[in-house]
């Protein structure tokens, strides 16, 4: 009796330990993380680009290969991720992580990075924007929400800023093929991208209602005489059906 108490109390204590070590570790990879990040943003506030450029390909590799790590599927990087956006997906599959690269001024570089779980393998990639749109370009916007559209088919919100009193928003349609995610083709009322562009200083922006499976969001034009845009009091409505966002009729 004496020997089957002693050796549960050590099986225990090995799993409790074995639990301990898999935790710290995890810990270890978001304090390794959460350092060059800042340290990347310490040489970007003090214009020492020559730093900046090696800490982001420190950064940027230490990120993928603890993402490539099937053992870190359920990891939360509690403390990364109050320095930089991470997201995730309903289903749990699907992770975006934006940060800025920019050295703090009115415009701000944001790469994009995804890990993506299609059940058998772990993918981890650029989020790269494959029709090449001048106004999303792969290094400006933060994605800051993902929604299930179908199998292997997500809605993704994003946000950026031009500079000089200007800022956008972006709605993408993203299917995983052949190791990336690629853009829809001219699904949103026949546009590859959706982009909101406006002027910075109110809260208007790009609304998805998952109950409706529609996007909501005010038309702005631009201003001939002072270049900004201004909203015209239309709202546009996009419904989703058969893979494509059109307009109410």
């Amino acid at each position: 009796m004496r020997k089957f108490i002693f050796y549960s109390l050590l099986s225990i204590l090995s799993l409790s330990c074995n639990a301990q070590t898999k935790e710290n570790s995890k810990s270890d990879y978001d304090a390794e993380l959460v350092d060059l990040y800042e340290k990347l943003r310490d040489s970007l506030y003090n214009d020492d680009f020559t730093i900046s450029r090696k800490v982001i390909k420190e950064f940027k590799h230490k990120l993928y290969q603890t993402l490539e790590e099937t053992e870190n599927s359920n990891f939360k990087f509690d403390d990364l991720e109050q320095k930089i956006k991470i997201v995730s997906s309903e289903d749990k599959r699907l992770m975006i992580f934006s940060w800025n690269e920019s050295n703090g001024m009115n415009r701000r570089d944001y790469n994009s990075a995804f890990r993506y779980n299609d059940g058998n393998k772990v993918y981890v990639n650029d989020l790269v924007n494959t029709h090449k749109n001048p106004e999303v370009t792969d290094i400006n916007v933060s994605y800051f929400e993902i929604y299930n559209l179908e199998k292997d088919n997500y809605l993704v919100l994003g946000y950026g800023t031009y500079g000089s009193g200007q800022e956008f928003y972006t709605a993408r349609s993203l299917s995983f093929k052949k190791d990336i995610f690629s853009d829809c083709n001219a699904c949103f009322n026949k546009k590859n991208i959706l982009v909101l562009r406006k002027t910075r200083g109110n809260k208007d922006s790009i609304i998805y209602d998952p109950e409706r499976m529609s996007l909501t969001y005010p038309e702005y034009i631009e201003d001939e005489k002072s270049g900004f845009m201004k909203p015209t009091g239309r709202i546009i409505t996009l419904s989703y059906k058969n893979g494509m966002f059109s307009i109410d009729q």
